[in-house]
C-alpha cells in the first residue's frame, strides 16, 4: 500500500474483490460499494461496471496542454533521457477536469511536469499507439492490460520505459507533486517506497 486511503473489499471466500487506491468522489465511491454489495465481480470486471455506472458531471472534453506529446504516440525509444508520465483520461471525467484545472495549474506542479515527457491516453479509445515496451496496441487494450479502472490515472516510467509507479485514484495536489518529485528525482532507485 502506497497511499492512504487504500480500501480492500473481501468476498465471503476471503479473496480480494476490489481494491480502491486513493480518494474517490462520493458518487464514484457509491458505484464501488454497489459493485461489491451486488456481487458484480462474478459478472464483470470493476473496470466495465465502473464505466457503465459512473455518471459524472464534467466538462465533457479532454484538456489541451502545451506539454503533452503529440499524436500518434510513440512511447518507446524516446531520446530525451527523461522519465515518462502517461495520463489515462476520458472526456466525461470530473476528476480529469480537477487534475487539469486545479492540480496541474500550480507552479510547483508545472515545474515537475517539465521534468517528464508527458503523454495523454484516452482510456477507452481505439487509437493506436506504441507503448514504452515497443508494442503496438490500442489505447483501450493497453489500459486494460495495465488493469486501469479509474480516470484519471497516471503511470510513471523511468527513462528506459520501465514502470516505476502509478496513481490510480483521486489524490490531493501535494500527493501528485510528491509522486512526480519521487520519480523525477530518481529517489525510487534508493527509496523503494
Amino acid at each position: 500500500i502506497r497511499y492512504t486511503p487504500t480500501l480492500l473489499f473481501y468476498g465471503e471466500d476471503g479473496k480480494t474483490v476490489l481494491r480502491l487506491n486513493g480518494y474517490y468522489p462520493p458518487h464514484q465511491f457509491l458505484a464501488a460499494l454497489q459493485y461489491v454489495a451486488g456481487k458484480h465481480e462474478t459478472k464483470q470486471s470493476f473496470r466495465d461496471y465502473f464505466a457503465a455506472n459512473n455518471p459524472t458531471p464534467s466538462a465533457g472534453k479532454l484538456h489541451p496542454q502545451p506539454w503533452l506529446m503529440s499524436l500518434p504516440l510513440q512511447l518507446s525509444g524516446r531520446k530525451s533521457g527523461r522519465p515518462l508520465l502517461v495520463l489515462f483520461e476520458q472526456k466525461d471525467c470530473a476528476g480529469c477536469d480537477y487534475l487539469h484545472q486545479t492540480i496541474l495549474t500550480k507552479p510547483e506542479s508545472l515545474h515537475l511536469i517539465g521534468q517528464f515527457d508527458v503523454a495523454r491516453v484516452e482510456l477507452w479509445s481505439n487509437e493506436s499507439l506504441v507503448t514504452p515496451d515497443g508494442a503496438r496496441r490500442t489505447a483501450r487494450d493497453w489500459s486494460r492490460a495495465l488493469g486501469l479502472v479509474y480516470a484519471p490515472s497516471a503511470v510513471l516510467f523511468d527513462a528506459t520505459g520501465k514502470e516505476v509507479m502509478r496513481i490510480e485514484g483521486m489524490l490531493k495536489t501535494f500527493h501528485v507533486q510528491s509522486v512526480l518529485d519521487y520519480v523525477a528525482s530518481g529517489q525510487y532507485r534508493t527509496q523503494p517506497n
